[in-house]
């Protein structure tokens, strides 16, 4: 990993090729925790994987240009367009997470909304990676994007099903990855205080035994990490954590809070529990006495709004303040009136927000579902083109808004009967989807490739001409007979007849018949140059 480090910019000036274990330490170095390198090194690793031909070092360099883009007061919202834009193309569905789940994290941070296209984008992201299958470390990576998302609005419960979602993958993580973002202990620290938040916001409403279950909830997480291999520091933020639950749901704690606070004004490190610690003390009405109490209130509210005020914590500072000021008042005053109503009001909008986003979950869900059904009937099962069905459903589209010309080119494979008795069915099948490959990779940009049955194949040029089509079929018959068919079976020798004709994709019908019939004329000149050739 360090001579990648050093190196990879060096590559990308040099032309130099990287071996396989140096390939996967560029792949992994922007999902590190603490970013290395510069934003001039992953371009290079862009150039280097564009060079050679290895995309998942171009979407790395891309990745790892977003990452630096997205430094505090930038949006990176062209670099986010650029991984978007070439993990789709390039199939990788866990990076189109990743890329979605960042576009809304930016959107979200920078303009503090959550509504229309990050709101999309977070339930596009969530859905995919629902998927088993993937990179562990991208699939992580973009979990924690979502869950980071929903955390910043304030939806704590879809980001610890984000954050549970993960568990059962991050022991996969691939070591080169180096984050504690990816691993176990950090997982469950966020876990610890996604508990923190509701408790807050449940004691602010009166709900103790909701707080309580948060508290339920909190311990067997925090009994979770005790196994794990856990930095100081992270372990004292869990101690706090747990701490901070116990008061709000009740339990005197007097002692342990006054010992912690001394704990943390020695820890520079865990100077952010300061205001919370003031208000636990603020909590203990009953054992240091409500002058007491007010004050600690009131240290907890200066401390916890310095920032601006806009944590549960702070919201629930105010709230006990104005109880104790009803207290000394020995009724029920306007501040505290005031002090529930927007605590209601502010939970209302929250769980509203909470279920448009389940809402959009179960809508994107359903639209996959129905994509996947349309795909099902529209593909052949065993190569994964499309069927006679969807070539039928492309060519409508192509006579409704397409060119004024296509070319349709039919293929078959010579002899595949000797194939399926020499060597099998399964063998056939295995030759029959590696020909799909191979049209597969022939694809441009609006062409179409399908199986009309058995071993016949077609592939629409849109916008093609008969010299175009002549080009192909020759670029595609080549690539066949060049191929090395010995992994299937021994000595076997592949290829393919073709017949091509180009019109208007309103002729389609004869368009394939003269196809059809070029496929013919030519394995017809087989048979008599070399009959029996392709028996292996």
């Amino acid at each position: 990993m360090a001579t990648t480090d050093l190196r990879v910019a060096e590559y990308g000036v040099a032309g130099e090729t990287l071996d396989e274990g140096e390939r996967q330490g560029a792949v992994r170095r922007p999902f590190e925790c603490d970013l290395p390198g510069t934003p001039e090194e992953f371009a290079a690793m862009v150039a280097l994987g564009e060079r050679h031909q290895w995309p998942e070092v171009v979407r790395a360099g891309l990745y790892g240009l977003l990452r630096h883009a997205a430094e505090p007061g930038r949006e990176a919202k062209e670099e986010i367009a650029h991984l978007l834009e070439r993990a789709t193309a390039d199939g990788d569905k866990d990076m189109v997470a990743l890329a979605l789940a960042w576009r809304a994290w930016v959107a979200i941070v920078r303009n503090d909304e959550m509504g229309g296209q990050a709101y999309d984008d977070l339930a596009k992201a969530a859905v995919m990676l629902e998927s088993p299958a993937g990179d562990p470390v991208v699939r992580a990576a973009a979990h924690f994007r979502v869950a980071f998302s929903m955390l910043h609005r304030r939806l704590w419960e879809l980001a610890d099903e984000q954050f549970a979602a993960t568990e059962a993958m991050v022991d996969e993580v691939d070591p080169f990855a180096k984050d504690p973002l990816l691993h176990r202990a950090a997982l469950a620290l966020d876990r610890v205080m996604v508990q923190v938040d509701l408790a807050y916001v449940q004691r602010e409403l009166g709900d103790l035994p909701a707080v309580r279950k948060c508290r339920e909830v909190q311990r067997a997480l925090v009994a979770a990490t005790e196994c794990l291999d856990m930095p100081t520091e992270w372990r004292d933020h869990v101690r706090i954590a747990a701490l901070v639950v116990d008061v709000l749901a009740g339990f005197d704690r007097a002692q342990e809070v006054e010992k912690m606070a001394r704990y943390v004004g020695e820890h520079e490190a865990l100077a952010d529990w300061e205001g919370d610690l003031h208000l636990t003390k603020a909590l203990h009405l009953d054992a240091i006495g409500h002058a007491a109490a007010v004050e600690a209130a009131e240290r907890a509210v200066e401390v916890l709004g310095a920032g601006g005020g806009s944590g549960p914590n702070y919201f629930m500072a105010l709230h006990q303040a104005a109880e104790l000021e009803a207290r000394a008042a020995g009724r029920m005053t306007a501040g505290l009136r005031n002090a529930q109503a927007l605590t209601a009001q502010r939970e209302r909008s929250r769980l509203v927000s909470v279920a448009g986003m389940r809402a959009t979950l179960a809508s994107e869900r359903l639209r996959n579902e129905r994509d996947a059904l349309m795909r099902d009937a529209h593909a052949d099962p065993l190569t994964g083109l499309a069927n006679r069905r969807g070539l039928e459903r492309h060519v409508e589209r192509l006579v409704s808004s397409g060119p004024e010309q296509v070319a349709y080119l039919v293929f078959d494979l010579d002899n595949l009967k000797p194939v399926n008795d020499t060597f099998g069915h399964a063998a056939g099948d295995a030759v029959l989807r590696r020909l799909s490959d191979v049209l597969r990779a022939s694809i441009r940009d609006g062409d179409f490739a399908a199986r009309f049955g058995g071993d016949e194949f077609v592939l629409l040029l849109s916008g093609a001409g008969p010299d175009v089509a002549a080009r192909r079929v020759q670029e595609i018959a080549a690539a066949v007979a060049g191929d090395d068919w010995s992994d299937i079976g021994p000595g076997l020798r592949v290829s393919v007849s073709a017949g091509f004709a180009s019109g208007h994709p309103s002729e389609i019908d004869t368009l394939a018949k003269r196809a059809d019939w070029a496929l013919l004329q030519m394995k017809d000149a087989k048979h008599v140059a070399a009959p029996g050739h392709l028996a292996g």
